[in-house]
């Protein structure tokens, strides 16, 4: 597939594609924090990974935390709104071509990751790069919570929760090192 089939952010497109299948996820020490725009809390197992991800419901409304699946559905805000503002860009050949990029990832996340991660773990990775695919289709790379978290991927890290209320929390990042 060349870089032409991703409309006119190809090129942001592509750089998703190339850290993906050059650069690796999980497979380097983490080197954050970045910019410092996300508080970042580090963890190293897969208990603190389900612990972070989906937290006990009356613990959660005492300590204030959120529920991941709350956090994401923030990127498929930013991407209704990003077609919304750029009517027209995003058409099904467009949606066509990006899964077909996303479905060629498939076998590198599950090489790369499925060592570390258990498959569900896999899946979320595979439906986020899936997402800032789409996201930058339309909007290009933005200054997004989107971005945020692609940022954190490549700093080597699996952003899979969050400690706290949202926004003022941190964000939880999985690390093998």
């Amino acid at each position: 597939m060349t870089i032409e089939h991703f409309g006119q952010f190809s090129s942001s497109v592509t750089e998703v594609l190339d850290f993906v299948q050059h650069h690796g996820i999980l497979q380097k020490p983490f080197d954050g924090p970045l910019d410092g725009k996300l508080q970042i809390h580090l963890v190293s197992t897969l208990e603190d990974i389900e612990r972070f991800r989906d937290p006990d419901a009356d613990m959660a409304e005492i300590k204030g935390d959120i529920n991941w699946s709350d956090i994401l559905s923030r990127m498929e805000d930013e991407f209704h709104d990003a077609r919304e503002s750029h009517p027209g860009v995003f058409d099904e050949q467009l949606r066509e071509n990006i899964r077909c990029a996303s479905g060629q990832l498939w076998s590198t996340f599950d090489q790369q990751l499925s060592p570390i991660l258990p498959e569900i773990e896999v899946s979320n990775v595979d439906g986020f790069f899936y997402s800032i695919m789409l996201l930058r289709a339309v909007n290009g790379a933005t200054d997004s919570f989107s971005e945020q978290l692609f940022d954190l991927y490549r700093a080597n890290g699996y952003p899979c929760g969050w400690r706290g209320a949202f926004p003022d929390g941190k964000i939880v990042v999985y690390t093998t090192s």
